[in-house]
């Protein structure tokens, strides 16, 4: 991950969590409100995320208004906590990936 930019990126991070314990983990984030975390740590950069679900494989992907967000979630307090409260649920290290939005497209506008 480089610099600062001024433009929109997602970032998706794979999450491998422990076989048996999903439904917990899931129920965690949920009651943590990891995503409010994430956002008021990111000074409202985080404009929409997500969280997909494969057996005991997880991907969170998140849009940012700019990489400004991502850096000051990174150096948060917030993001220690949540390692915190949710490390005990991962298999393994969580990775993530950061890619710039080429291009777009909308069926329907939302409401």
């Amino acid at each position: 991950m480089s610099g600062a930019s001024d433009t929109r990126v997602v970032t998706v991070q794979e999450i491998q969590v422990l076989a048996g314990r999903e439904a917990e983990f899931v129920a965690r984030f949920r009651d943590l409100d990891i995503f409010g975390a994430v956002a008021a740590a990111a000074g409202d950069e985080l404009e929409d995320a997500i969280v997909l679900q494969a057996g005991d494989r997880f991907r969170v992907v998140t849009t940012w208004a700019s990489r400004a967000g991502i850096e000051a979630w990174l150096e948060s307090d917030a993001r220690v906590w949540v390692f915190r409260e949710l490390g005990p649920f991962y298999a393994e290290e969580p990775h993530a990936d950061e890619f710039s939005i080429c291009e777009t497209y909308q069926a329907r506008e939302v409401a």
